[in-house]
């Protein structure tokens, strides 16, 4: 029977795998609202600067995932 290294685990623990598949449907809807809502509009609509601003909830949370998750593993 093969044991697991201690850097190559086997298994990655559950709350690692979540927070990746979060961090990753974060990413894709971040990329979504750029490229459908952003890129259609004009750079003197003032609309932009509020699709722009409701954006940082989204990075705020991208950004907590990524050093839970490389905080965790290390």
């Amino acid at each position: 029977m093969k044991t697991a290294s201690r850097y190559h685990p086997s298994r990655y623990h559950p709350v690692l795998v979540t927070l990746h598949r979060l961090l990753a449907v974060l990413i894709l809807a971040a990329l979504a609202v750029g490229f459908f809502a952003l890129a259609a509009m004009e750079n003197a609509d003032p609309r932009k600067i509020a699709v722009r601003r409701g954006r940082r909830r989204p990075t705020a949370s991208r950004r907590s995932c990524t050093t839970v998750s490389t905080s965790w593993s290390s």
